[in-house]
């Protein structure tokens, strides 16, 4: 019962867009209305105006990248983090070549990357909680 309450609600949310209609009748068919209960009620936080400072990157020397750990204050341990570099700062990603996995941990992120950063990056975070 609670299934089909839920799947009322967000086809009402989503009313008049045929492909989200489909897509929430396929998940819920496949049980799957938690996962998107979990989208839902998930909420993001946006932080700007970080640096990752040249001088803070360092060599793991068992994976050989070059890690950078990002703090604040706002990542918790289940926090899914989504690092955005300035479009002004692409040339320094290239040369860094800038990983897109990203790991989290209560106050802060990891980021890797293949080469030494050789100048400050700017970058943007999306903070990700899932709503419990």
């Amino acid at each position: 019962m609670a299934e089909k309450i839920t799947t009322r609600i967000l086809k009402g949310m989503f009313r008049g867009d045929q492909r989200m209609s489909l897509l929430i009748d396929f998940l819920a068919s496949r049980e799957r209305v938690n996962y998107i209960e979990t989208i839902v009620a998930s909420k993001t936080i946006q932080v700007t105006g970080l640096t990752l400072v040249t001088a803070n990157w360092s060599l793991n020397g068992v994976t050989g990248f070059y890690e950078y750990d990002l703090e604040n204050e706002n990542i918790g341990a289940s926090s899914i983090v989504e690092v955005i570099p300035a479009n002004a700062d692409i040339e320094a990603v290239k040369t860094a070549e800038i990983l897109p996995e990203t790991d989290s941990s209560e106050g802060g992120v990891k980021i890797y990357a293949v080469n030494a950063a050789e100048t400050d990056i700017s970058v943007t975070i999306n903070i990700t909680e899932k709503a419990e």
